[in-house]
């Protein structure tokens, strides 16, 4: 069962106890005031009666009257006065244990033998309510001594009207009340279910979470506690979102490095291979051979050196592990040269290299690895003449190939973006050059400029800190 049919449930439950128990003590007390008003009633009614006879029997009250002749006027005038009552109430009159007058079928003196009693005006009443015929009846009487005789005069009167009204009120009552509960009911439940809408919402954003809608959220309306849930949902919502881009760009930051060694291993590759072909396959001297050796061996330590580098520039703590430090610009491109030529030589191209004494801040690793993707792209891009340069800081590498249309040339360094796709793919690049040129310039707090024209060449210029 949903929280919000068992919150209506419950709610409307604890609402009808409570209407429940207003309408019993309501029943109960205006049926107690009823009986009670009726009590009464009889009573001031059989208090008349007395005050009534006893005035009447001592008005014609006469010194020397036998007891026969005073029972006979004491029955004359109580007959009197029971024939004119106008409250339907039956009377009976007992005077030395004998009865003179009884209208009712009762027997009041035996009923009243162990009833309630009540003292007024000097006078102990007795009072209770029996069952007769079907019908509730009160029964009062008093012993009254009148002209120097005790009359016990008695009163019997059909209350089974009062109990009837008391029934039917109580009958309105219940209608009353089932009508309140089910109004009471279908509001609380509108009421329920619209206070813990936000719930659902919750419930679908949640949803949409699980199936990678990360994106989604719950609107705040008002300030109470649901609101203050979605705000902490939201809140949970948007850790998940940065969580989950956060680990996708760990991924694709480790698509990358991977991408990455495989491109800047090609080169340095493609020399020792060379180089070991040549210790192969051709007679050389011994100074030719040792040459060989210490070549490959230079390569293979700046290999492991640059995917380290590249392994903490691109997947760890970008970039905040590389060493940089002023370098002669006249080793950079000793280094550089070294691994270039015999590829310029095997493909025809020519490479001019040129510098000054200028020590640039630079981590001589990765700047090697700079120029040689700039010249391995001018070599892609059919160049016949590459001109590597440095002049008072700037380091410019300058070629004559088929050049970058100028659409492209913003988008060039995006990552696995290539201008001529079939082209890139034939002389075996994969879009990561630039790339990564533009993020070692920049962990170098470097600036990169590209200029470049269709069929005349292209221009890089890169600014390093002296």
């Amino acid at each position: 069962m949903k929280i919000r049919v068992k919150l209506a449930l419950l709610a409307v439950s604890l609402c009808a106890l409570a209407i429940a128990a207003c309408c019993t003590v309501l029943i109960i007390s205006a049926n107690g005031n009823s009986v009670n008003t009726a009590i009464d009633g009889a009573l001031s009614e059989q208090h008349l009666l007395v005050q009534s006879f006893q005035s009447a029997l001592r008005n014609t009250y006469e010194d020397g009257l036998s007891d026969t002749t005073q029972q006979s006027l004491g029955k004359y005038l109580f007959r009197q006065y029971s024939s004119g009552s106008l409250s339907r109430s039956q009377y009976a009159m007992r005077k030395d244990g004998e009865y003179l007058h009884n209208g009712s079928e009762l027997d009041p003196a035996d009923i009243l033998t162990d009833a309630k009693t009540r003292s007024g005006n000097g006078t102990e009443v007795k009072y209770t309510i029996v069952m007769h015929d079907n019908a509730r009846h009160i029964v009062v009487g008093s012993a009254n001594t009148i002209n120097g005789g005790v009359y016990d005069i008695y009163l019997v009167k059909n209350i089974e009207q009062v109990y009837s009204s008391n029934a039917s009120l109580t009958a309105k009552l219940a209608a009353v009340s089932l009508g309140l509960v089910l109004l009471t009911a279908a509001v609380l439940a509108y009421s329920v279910f619209r206070v813990l809408r936000p719930l659902k919402a919750l419930q679908g954003s949640a949803a949409a979470i699980a199936h990678g809608d990360y994106q989604s959220r719950i609107p705040v309306k008002g300030k109470d506690e649901i609101a203050a849930l979605s705000v902490s949902f939201n809140a949970m919502a948007e850790a998940v979102e940065k969580h989950v881009a956060e680990i996708n760009d760990v991924a694709e930051a480790r698509k990358l490095l991977l991408a990455a060694l495989t491109h800047e291993l090609k080169t340095p590759m493609t020399a020792i291979i060379g180089y070991s072909e040549a210790l192969m396959k051709t007679r050389l001297t011994q100074e030719q051979r040792e040459e060989a050796a210490a070549y490959i061996n230079a390569e293979c330590s700046r290999i492991e050196r640059l995917s380290q580098k590249l392994m903490q520039l691109i997947a760890l703590d970008g970039g905040s592990g590389i060493t940089i430090a002023p370098t002669p610009v006249t080793e950079l491109f000793e280094s550089v040269e070294k691994t270039l030529l015999p590829i310029a030589k095997r493909d025809g191209v020519a490479l001019d290299m040129a510098c000054g004494s200028e020590t640039l801040s630079m981590d001589a690793d990765l700047m090697a690895s700079v120029l040689i993707n700039l010249f391995d792209n001018a070599r892609k891009a059919r160049a016949k003449h590459v001109h590597i340069v440095c002049s008072g800081g700037l380091i410019s590498v300058t070629d004559d190939g088929c050049g970058i249309p100028a659409d492209s040339v913003k988008r060039i360094t995006e990552p696995f973006y290539m201008v001529d796709k079939s082209r890139s793919r034939k002389a075996g690049g994969v879009g990561l050059g630039l790339a990564l040129v533009k993020r070692i310039v920049a962990m170098h707090g470097g600036k990169l400029s590209i200029l470049s024209q269709i069929e005349l060449g292209t221009c890089v210029e890169i600014e390093l800190p002296l």
